[in-house]
């Protein structure tokens, strides 16, 4: 939900990310998903609730080192239990395994 600026040089008029604002890729038949910050309790992702994507089925939510987690998916949102962040640790990025996804 962070405001970005359209133009040229207008990074210092951004929002700050949030845990809330999250990246998108795919690779090796995975959608990825990238918190652009550490998110307070459990990682929330509104574009993939039942409601958003209702022909998707989310099987398999790992860490990228192939650590599962624990979700539920909502009409909402999927949720996701993420670990607690080391010291020093870069953002989270979790991998998300099902039919209809990418």
């Amino acid at each position: 939900p962070a405001r970005t600026p359209s133009g040229h040089m207008g990074e210092g008029e951004a929002d700050a990310f949030t845990g809330r604002d999250i990246r998108f890729t795919t690779g090796g038949g995975a959608l990825y998903a990238i918190f652009l910050e550490w998110p307070e309790g459990e990682g929330r992702i509104e574009a993939l609730g039942a409601q958003a994507m209702p022909d998707a089925r989310i099987e398999r939510v790992t860490m990228p080192d192939g650590r599962l987690l624990d979700f539920q998916r909502t009409d909402d949102a999927l949720a996701v239990a993420l670990p607690r962040p080391e010291r020093g640790a870069f953002v989270p990025a979790i991998r998300i395994e099902g039919a209809g996804l990418v």
